[in-house]
């Protein structure tokens, strides 16, 4: 896939500017099919619990229910990527997820520092470090090459003329691999945030119902001007969800 730039785009609102990507617009369900994880831990990381601090900032978080926004989804992408890359223990993951907002901390990025540049840069390389010499099992045949596969993460991001995300191109099941990203994406322009077509701007939520409904791929393909493949594609994503 070709990365390419799009403008910023902000609103005003009471007299300050106002990214829409930083607006709540996901509830915890949500972000949680997206990903493919469970609701709670999506919770946990974003509103904390206990002793346990949250690994982002969500908007309004002093109001319920908990909505996140689509920075709060473009970061969650990258924290929920961590155990699959190694694979390991829930309480070794949550030592290396506080250790990658450390590195994201001092790099002194203001707003979401998960998704600057310095972090995917120099950040990823400091993270992936402490990864090789503290978190993988020695005993497993061989290290991961997580370099490879943190790049993977965040090929999926899409980000404007300034650095900042405005696409995520989703992982279609609870995989990482390092083929380019497939045909659905999250844009927050785009069906309210949820899933689309690429190509088309179709929600898939709307080819699924249809195609649950009884509708064939063929003739879901010719009332949108699509491939029988696109269809396909959809039903995938909204299957492995």
């Amino acid at each position: 896939m070709t990365i390419s730039a799009t403008p910023s785009i902000a609103f005003r609102m009471e007299g300050s500017a106002i990214d829409y990507r930083d607006l709540p617009a996901y509830t915890v369900a949500e972000v949680a099919k997206i990903l493919h994880v469970v609701p709670s831990t999506i919770r946990y990381w974003a509103t904390g619990y206990r002793n346990h601090r949250p690994v982002i900032e969500i908007p309004g978080s002093q109001h319920r229910p908990t909505l996140l926004s689509f920075f709060n989804l473009a970061e969650l992408h990258v924290v929920t990527s961590i155990r699959r890359i190694h694979m390991v223990t829930l309480p070794k993951v949550r030592r290396s997820i506080d250790f990658l907002v450390n590195i994201a901390t001092e790099l002194k990025v203001q707003n979401h520092p998960l998704l600057s540049y310095e972090m995917q840069t120099d950040g990823i390389d400091m993270f992936v470090q402490y990864v090789d010499t503290v978190m993988i099992n020695a005993s497993r045949e061989g290290q991961q090459e997580m370099r490879p596969l943190m790049d993977a993460v965040f090929q999926r991001i899409r980000r404007d003329e300034d650095g900042h995300p405005f696409q995520l191109y989703p992982f279609t099941n609870s995989t990482i691999t390092m083929t380019n990203p497939g045909a659905v994406v999250i844009d927050p322009r785009l069906s309210g945030g949820l899933p689309v077509l690429a190509e088309s701007g179709i929600c898939t939520r709307i080819i699924a119902d249809r195609h649950v409904t009884g509708e064939s791929i063929r003739q879901l393909a010719c009332d949108y001007g699509l491939k029988d493949e696109d269809i396909e594609e959809a039903l995938r994503w909204e299957l492995a969800s």
